[in-house]
């Protein structure tokens, strides 16, 4: 695990590896409840959630949203109760070394990369 973060409602963490793989865990029963991977595919969006190496990962305070940043300057917007993968935002150049939203603007998320 590289990174992880609490769900909005603290009944989920989500994790994220190296391989660019993030597991959604259900914490009373220990239970993976959804995976996101090179595999997960959102066709009524025609978007691929494909990451190599997440390094940043952030879950919005009030939504069963996060985002994440990984190494090669992807960042991507997910659910973390439905699964869904919802955004892929605009790549960095280098590695996105942290994801974050804002609490006052609900739909405001900032992301920094090292270019």
């Amino acid at each position: 695990c590289t990174c992880g973060t609490w769900s909005y409602d603290g009944r989920n963490l989500i994790t994220a590896y190296q391989s660019g793989e993030v597991a959604v865990w259900r914490i009373r029963s220990g239970q993976v409840i959804h995976r996101f991977s090179n595999d997960t595919y959102n066709p009524k969006r025609m978007l691929r959630f494909a990451s190599n190496g997440i390094v940043s990962i952030a879950s919005h305070h009030s939504k069963p949203l996060f985002l994440t940043g990984s190494q090669d300057g992807d960042v991507f917007l997910c659910n973390s109760e439905n699964g869904e993968v919802h955004e892929k935002l605009p790549k960095h150049q280098g590695s996105v070394e942290f994801v974050g939203f804002c609490q006052k603007a609900q739909s405001w998320a900032v992301t920094c990369g090292t270019e």
